[in-house]
């Protein structure tokens, strides 16, 4: 395999998006589901999912969207055309709270919606079109606080998806609370490197380490170093108090003094005699 495509099979993509409720940040793996990747990638790089409403949210369940409103004929007929399942990693990526994943009808059925989980539900996961594509790297706080009508019809009360296609005037007259994407931005993060530096924290560049150079020692030093007594002659033990070298200083002065002064008197005696 060339190194290009291993890149490519290694891609990741960060999704930054604004919503109605605060931003919100997702974190794609193309070696999740490299159909579903690409085909998610590609509708948010090109502004599909900019100002689309978030019209099913269902606490402790999921929160679904992928209805856009854009006028671009193109890019609906693209978003509308279904993508091959893929197939489940072995061991499977687990679905948990912030896992976004598909929704479908069935085989081979994926095309623009998408969800996010609430909770890791011991059914999301059991579908063939029901494989992760990535998750959310900041902002669960935010997806959380999106309103909530209940859930779809016939299980509850909330939008009808049908009516959604029309445009945004079916959502915002009848169910005027629903959040939306307001836009997102896609960073594609296509090297190791690249993925490191975007997802490290900007404070883990802040350090109490000591700067190689200067740790390196000046040349005088070292040459310095090389030519020290060894560390057994200079424990603290044997170097003598600056105090004590002082007293035994004043001794000789003083001996050498007395010595003089007695050596004086003798002189003078054999004189007198």
């Amino acid at each position: 395999m060339s190194a290009a495509l291993e890149e490519l099979e290694a891609e990741e993509a960060l999704i930054r998006c604004g919503t109605t409720k605060g931003d919100i940040v997702m974190h794609l793996y193309r070696k999740w589901s490299p159909h579903g990747y690409d085909r998610a990638v590609a509708l948010y790089e090109h502004g599909f999912y900019d100002h689309s409403h978030f019209f099913r949210t269902v606490p402790n369940f999921l929160v679904q969207f992928g209805i856009s409103y854009t006028d671009d004929v193109e890019l609906q007929k693209k978003a509308r055309s279904t993508i091959p399942d893929d197939p489940q990693l072995d061991p499977p990526i687990p679905f948990d709270v912030g896992t976004i994943s598909y929704a479908g009808s069935g085989p081979n059925s994926r095309t623009s919606q998408l969800f996010i989980a609430y909770a890791g539900l011991p059914s999301f996961g059991t579908q063939l079109w029901e494989t992760p594509i990535g998750e959310i790297e900041e902002g669960m706080d935010v997806v959380e606080k999106f309103y909530s009508y209940g859930d779809m019809p016939p299980w509850g009360k909330g939008p009808v998806q049908q009516k959604i296609h029309g445009g945004p005037s079916y959502i915002e007259e009848n169910f005027p609370l629903t959040d939306k994407f307001t836009s997102c931005h896609v960073q594609r993060l296509q090297t190791a490197d690249e993925r490191d530096a975007e997802l490290t924290d900007p404070t883990d560049d802040v350090t109490d380490e000591v700067p190689p150079e200067l740790l390196e020692r000046p040349e005088q030093l070292r040459h310095a170093e090389t030519k020290k007594p060894d560390t057994e002659a200079l424990s603290p033990s044997k170097i003598p108090t600056l105090s004590a070298v002082a007293a035994v200083a004043l001794l000789a002065i003083v001996w050498w003094w007395w010595r003089w002064l007695l050596g004086r008197s003798q002189q003078k005696s054999s004189k007198s005699n």
